[in-house]
C-alpha cells in the first residue's frame, strides 16, 4: 500500500515534470531560442546569386541568366515560370533566409541583391579573389566593407565558392593536374582570408559552405573541360585546405559554421529515393513532362530549388545548433521545473536522515 506521505510525493513529483512538460511546450510555441544576428550577408558565385548577374547585364543583348531556361528573378535554378516548374523558390541561401523568416526570428528581411541594395553580393560565374566582371568574392567582400567599414556583429556571412577557381585553371591551355588543385588550395585560402577581412572589421558568425562533389555533377560526367576524376582531385583539395580553415579560425575566434554539402550531395547520389529524388545525373532544365523536384540538378552544374531546399534545411539546423541561445522564458520555465524535482530530492533525502 502506498501511504499519504508517499501519494503526495509522488504528486509534487508528477507536478514538477509537469512544470517541465510545459516549459518544454511553451518553449516550443514561443521558439525555445533566439540567435545572435538578424540578418544574412552572402558571397558567393551562381549558386547563392539571388539576381545580381541579371541586374548588371539587363538592359544588354546578352541577360545572364537567360529567363527562360531560368527563374525570371535571375537565379541559376528553376522556378514557377520555368520548363519544367516548381513551386519551390530561389537558391539556397535565399531559401535560407526565408526558413528564419517563415519561424518568425526576430529582424530578419528578405534576401535580395546588393545591386538592388540588398545584402546578397554573390553574382554568377564569380572566382574567390579580386576581379570585376563579374566581381570575385574579394571584390564583393570590399564592396560590402566600403559601404560597411564597420562589419556589424549581428550580420551572419555566408560564403561559398571555388568551383569556378577551379574550372578557369582546367579551361587553361596547358591545364596540369597540379595547377588544377593549386588554383582549388588558393580558392580555400581566398575564403578564409576574406573571413579574416570582415572579422578584423568587426564581423563575428560566419558560414562557409565548401565544395560538392564537382566529379558527379552533369558536367564532368558528360566529360566536359574537366575529366571525372581530376574533379573529384581538386574537390578534395579544396575541402582538406577548408576544413582545416575553419578549424583554425575558429581557434583565433572567429565563429564560423563550415557546412558540408559535399557530405550531403553524396549521400543524396548514394540514395537518391531516400531523399525523394528519382533523378542524380542528368538535369531537368527544359524537359517536358517531368517534375523537377525529383531532379537533383537543374543544369549541368547548378541543383535544382529542391536540392537547395535539403541545403538550407541542414544549414539552418546547424546554425540552430551552433549559434543559437535559449529564450530567456524558457530557461525560467525550465529552471522552475527542475528545481521542483531538486526541492523534492532535497526533502526526500532529509526525511530519510531524521
Amino acid at each position: 500500500m502506498i501511504s499519504t506521505h508517499q501519494k503526495k510525493g509522488i504528486a509534487m513529483i508528477l507536478a514538477a515534470a509537469a512544470g517541465i512538460s510545459l516549459a518544454g511546450s511553451r518553449a516550443s510555441a514561443l521558439a525555445v531560442s533566439t540567435l545572435p544576428f538578424n540578418q544574412v550577408v552572402a558571397f558567393g558565385d551562381s549558386l547563392s546569386d539571388v539576381g545580381n548577374l541579371a541586374l548588371a547585364t539587363a538592359g544588354s543583348t546578352s541577360v545572364f541568366p537567360p529567363p527562360p531556361p531560368y527563374d525570371t528573378a535571375g537565379e541559376f535554378t528553376d522556378g514557377p515560370d520555368t520548363t519544367p516548374s516548381t513551386s519551390i523558390i530561389g537558391v539556397w541561401v535565399q531559401q535560407l533566409n526565408n526558413n528564419f523568416l517563415h519561424d518568425n526570428y526576430a529582424g530578419f528581411s528578405p534576401l535580395t541583391p546588393s545591386l538592388s541594395g540588398g545584402t546578397d553580393y554573390a553574382f554568377g560565374g564569380a572566382i574567390t579573389g579580386s576581379s570585376s566582371t563579374p566581381p570575385g568574392l574579394a571584390t564583393q567582400v570590399n564592396m560590402f566593407l566600403t559601404a560597411h567599414p564597420a562589419a556589424s556583429r549581428n550580420n551572419l556571412y555566408v560564403f561559398w565558392g571555388g568551383a569556378n577557381d577551379i574550372s578557369a585553371a582546367a579551361a587553361q591551355s596547358n591545364p596540369t593536374l597540379a595547377g588544377i588543385e593549386t588554383a582549388a588550395t588558393t580558392a580555400a585560402s581566398n575564403i578564409d582570408a576574406e573571413i579574416q577581412q570582415i572579422a578584423n572589421a568587426g564581423g563575428k558568425y560566419f558560414l562557409w559552405v565548401n565544395l560538392p562533389p564537382l566529379n558527379l555533377t552533369p558536367a564532368a560526367i558528360s566529360g566536359g573541360a574537366i575529366t571525372q576524376d581530376v574533379a573529384a582531385l581538386a574537390t578534395a583539395s579544396f575541402n582538406t585546405a577548408w576544413q582545416a580553415d575553419v578549424a583554425a579560425l575558429n581557434t583565433s575566434g572567429v565563429h564560423v559554421l563550415g557546412e558540408n554539402v559535399n557530405t550531403l550531395f553524396t549521400n543524396i547520389i548514394g540514395n537518391p529515393s531516400a531523399y525523394g529524388f528519382t533523378n542524380v545525373t542528368t538535369p531537368a532544365r527544359g524537359q517536358v513532362g517531368v517534375n523537377p523536384d525529383t531532379y537533383l540538378f537543374w543544369g549541368n552544374k547548378h541543383p535544382t530549388t529542391a536540392a537547395d531546399k535539403l541545403l538550407a534545411r541542414q544549414s539552418y539546423n546547424d546554425i540552430n545548433t551552433a549559434f543559437a541561445v535559449p529564450e530567456p522564458a524558457a530557461i525560467v520555465l525550465l529552471a522552475a521545473g527542475c528545481g521542483g524535482i531538486l526541492l523534492l530530492h532535497r526533502r526526500k533525502n532529509h526525511r530519510a536522515n531524521s
